[in-house]
């Protein structure tokens, strides 16, 4: 089984990020370290996952709801932000999920 490079991974990341990067704004926090450390974390949780003789589907399937966690969890700060802001979070909320829908 190859391995897939911490590398390999900032490189997909920064081109899927390519037309709309995340934006750590004002924020105490270097991208480019974030995004490595990122990088890193996932390179290493598909190793141990190889290691642990996982099947692919199970690797995927793993990566795939950690995948999802992250998702949910951009959604909830998301949502929040709206909310502290005092816009109306459901309306674009319910938005998101007519076009998941469609």
């Amino acid at each position: 089984m190859t391995t897939i490079s911490p590398r390999t991974i900032l490189a997909l990341l920064e081109e899927i990020e390519s037309d709309d990067p995340v934006d750590f704004g004002a924020l105490p926090v270097d991208g480019h370290s974030a995004r490595s450390l990122v990088a890193a974390h996932l390179a290493e949780l598909r190793a141990t996952l190889v290691s642990q003789r996982l099947s692919g589907e199970d690797r995927e399937a793993v990566l795939l709801a950690t995948a999802s966690r992250v998702i949910l969890e951009n959604l909830q700060l998301h949502v929040r932000a709206l909310y502290e802001r005092g816009e109306q979070a459901s309306v674009e909320f319910d938005a998101l999920l007519a076009r998941l829908k469609a």
